[in-house]
């Protein structure tokens, strides 16, 4: 396994269908379809990942076996001393492998290295597989969260946090 720095419009594009592909598997009894869909054409859009970059976020591919099987994206947060973990998502063929636990391991040790007491990530309530995953991981729910996306839907969520001194 090996992560990729996104660096070009392809390897945006890369993960933008890597999100079509694994969204409607992992959210498919979490949120309606008409959310996944909004929340797809959102975040995905590739002006918006430009953006998102152009700001500070790190995307990065998840690659196994030659593939790419998927990407996740984290936000240094000075203010809150963290680094956030915006996204993780692998292919559902390639999840229950290890793959996620080694990702939060990487980005653990990039906020260690930028000086950030912990890693912060938000995920949805009804996502039970992420939570036990985070759970698993080291992560503890620090807050609970409800906020308006528009068009009539909300992210859900609870806050998690992994301290770094305590791992």
């Amino acid at each position: 396994m090996r992560f990729l720095i996104v660096k070009n419009v392809e390897q945006l594009k890369t993960i933008e269908s890597l999100a079509r592909q694994i969204w409607p598997v992992v959210f498919k009894n979490v949120v309606s379809d008409g959310q996944i869909v909004y929340m797809l054409d959102w975040m995905y859009d590739l002006n918006h990942m430009q953006e998102e970059i152009a700001n500070g976020t790190v995307f990065e591919l998840i690659y196994e076996e030659g593939s790419p099987v998927g990407y996740f994206a984290y936000t240094e947060h000075s203010d809150k001393n963290a680094v956030k973990l915006d996204k993780v998502y692998v292919v559902p063929t390639f999840q229950r492998r290890g793959i996620g636990g080694k990702v939060f391991d990487y980005v653990r040790e990039c906020s260690i290295k930028r000086g950030y007491a912990s890693v912060i990530l938000a995920v949805n309530k009804g996502n039970e597989q992420a939570i036990n995953a985070y759970v698993k991981a080291g992560f503890k729910i620090i807050e609970s969260t409800k906020n308006d996306i528009g068009n009539g839907f909300f992210m859900n969520d609870y806050v998690m946090e992994r301290k770094n001194s305590a791992l």
